[in-house]
Order: structure tokens, then sequence, then C-alpha cells
């Protein structure tokens, strides 16, 4: 079932909000794969893996996972809709190995410690209000030699550090 976020109360605080996301593993052990589009501990902006769900309210849109978090839910998808390359290389990165998945099978061959860094500069762009690099070694290496110090100490004042 779907659920339009824009008929919910604000967020409170504590609330991630994931939008758009769907329920991954086996019917004991489910998370929350989707794009957190604010999250108070990393911030959001990023596709993750939530900890398993301890309840789920899809018709409320809401969700609370083992870690505590509460997330508010907005558009459900499936594996087969993730609309991006960065939402399906997240997938393969983050939930291949819950599933069982071989590297491969859920994207192709890919280079998986490329894979994660150019992730993380996706995540970092959008932070900082920059175009995303290209997925492949050298844009990503120029874009963490360029803007990695500058993330970085976004990341710390954030954290209070």
């Amino acid at each position: 079932m779907t659920h339009d976020p824009g008929h919910l109360p604000p967020l409170r605080p504590a609330e991630a909000h994931m939008e758009p996301w769907l329920i991954v593993g086996d019917g004991k052990e489910r998370s929350l794969f989707g794009y957190a589009v604010w999250h108070p501990v990393t911030g959001g902006k990023a596709w993750t893996l939530s900890t398993p769900v301890q309840s789920l309210d899809e018709t409320g849109g809401l969700a609370r996972t083992r870690s505590g978090q509460r997330y508010r839910l907005g558009r459900q998808i499936t594996w087969a809709t993730l609309p991006t390359e960065e939402a399906r290389v997240a997938y393969a990165l983050l939930v291949g190995p819950l599933i069982g998945a071989r590297d491969g099978e859920l994207v192709g061959q890919i280079d998986r410690d490329l894979a994660a860094r150019w992730l993380g500069t996706c995540k970092a762009a959008r932070h900082l209000g920059l175009e995303a690099p290209r997925h492949d070694a050298s844009a990503v290496r120029t874009f963490e030699d360029t803007h990695g110090d500058r993330y970085a100490e976004l990341v710390r004042r954030r954290s209070g550090a």
C-alpha cells in the first residue's frame, strides 16, 4: 500500500523520513531499504538500509526499527522499480548480502570498493549542493580530492565534534 506523506503531521526531530522505500529480508528479519530524505543520525540524503523492523504501519506510513529509530514512510516501491543507478547500486551493496545474492546478480559486475566510494560521493554532493560525479574511478577520485575535506568538516560540525 502506498502513502502520501503530505497528509502526515510534521516530522518529530527524532524521526527519519524515507521516500521511496521497500521491505527487504525474510519473514523473521525484515528491514527497510530506501532513500532517507532526512535522518537524525546521518543527516539523510542517501539510500540506506535500516536495522530490522520491529513494527510497521504501512497504512499510516510509520515504522520503528530494532535500533529504536522511527521512520516516516513515503511511497512504497519494489526492487524492480528502483528509480536510479545509484539506488540499484546501493541495493546491491547493502541488501545483496542480506538476501544472499551473489556479486553480479543484482546489477551486473561492479567493483564493490568503487561502488561504495561512488555512493559516498553521491551523498556528499547532495549535502554540499553539488552535482554527483560519474560512476567511474577517475571522477570519484577527483570529487574526493576536491570536496572530501569540505564534506568531512560538514559532517564534523553536524555531529558536534
